[in-house]
């Protein structure tokens, strides 16, 4: 399986998953770690659970396939389109043999949508999923693909939220994690301090998974950050973090200029450390290619 945690907020949006694969047939841990984060445009992260590959590709290059395919930047077009086609790649031959607890997937997202021409944009969770509906996880892959979105327009009573996917969190975890993240509203934090909660919360998970002989959750890990201001550019951007070290993920992160402030950031989170070290998600833009050349990178000075 996996755990991802995503957040999102006015101003900014989380995303920390683990990098662990699983073999589909042995299920055992296989050597080489995933991305496992998209970043479409600049406004949205998407991480995957459940099957590691699609159609003989790995499953977030997948994704950013398909994505570069979608024919217009219209979220709902989009949408479709993924659902349609995760459900043509899990009843492929490739996958069809396999049991519906083997066939489970879901995308999860967190950014922004809204009117690109008004560029008026809204936070907004959403996950594409054959094994969620609204009682929560299904344990099972349904044969059709859903989607689940929350688009946060109007001032509510928590401008903020979050959501976990994957590994089941138990009710403590849910409610220390949920108890933190309001301390960190009412002191108008970014990114940082969800980084390092979300971090903490999923190698805890990590732990107690593994006391039970479980190992479907690891400690390497992956976060993406994607600021509000990213959305009125229209490339793909990224800011990054000297090339010489990393990120202490005790102080704080900010993405900086395009000016700096305006760039998503991602950061690799190694087993055995608190250090986040810049990496590259995989980029996808409808129409565009998928092309790591996409980004801009730029060094602190």
């Amino acid at each position: 399986m996996t755990l991802i945690l995503s957040f999102v907020s006015p101003n900014f949006a989380v995303v920390v998953a683990d990098r662990m694969l699983t073999s589909i047939v042995t299920g055992a841990k296989m050597k080489n770690p995933a991305t496992k984060l998209v970043q479409y445009c600049n406004k949205m992260i998407f991480g995957f659970m459940g099957l590691a590959e699609l159609e003989g590709k790995t499953t977030d290059n997948w994704l950013a396939t398909e994505i570069t395919k979608c024919p217009e930047r219209n979220f709902n077009v989009l949408a479709k389109q993924i659902m349609e086609r995760a459900r043509q790649a899990c009843e492929g031959r490739d996958l069809a043999w396999l049991p519906p607890e083997k066939r489970i997937l879901a995308f999860v997202g967190a950014g922004f949508t809204g009117c690109a021409e008004s560029r008026t944009y809204h936070s907004t969770l959403i996950r594409i999923s054959n094994c969620y509906d609204e009682s929560g996880y299904l344990y099972n892959a349904n044969r059709t693909f859903s989607l689940e979105r929350t688009v946060y327009k109007t001032p509510i009573e928590r401008t903020w939220d979050w959501v976990a996917t994957g590994a089941i969190l138990t009710s403590k975890e849910k409610k220390d994690l949920t108890r933190l993240l309001i301390r960190c509203s009412k002191k108008g934090v970014g990114p940082a301090p969800v980084i390092r909660l979300f971090k903490d919360t999923i190698r805890r998970v990590s732990d107690r998974l593994t006391a039970n002989k479980d190992l479907s959750v690891g400690k390497d890990l992956l976060a993406g950050a994607i600021p509000l201001a990213a959305t009125k550019h229209d490339e793909s951007t990224m800011a990054s973090a000297d090339f010489r070290g990393g990120i202490t993920l005790g102080g704080t992160l900010k993405s900086e200029a395009h000016p700096r402030n305006e760039m998503p950031l991602y950061l690799d989170i190694p087993e055995g450390t608190n250090v986040g070290i810049q990496r590259l998600p995989v980029p996808a833009c409808p129409g565009s290619g998928i092309t790591f050349s996409k980004f801009t990178i730029t060094p602190r000075p």
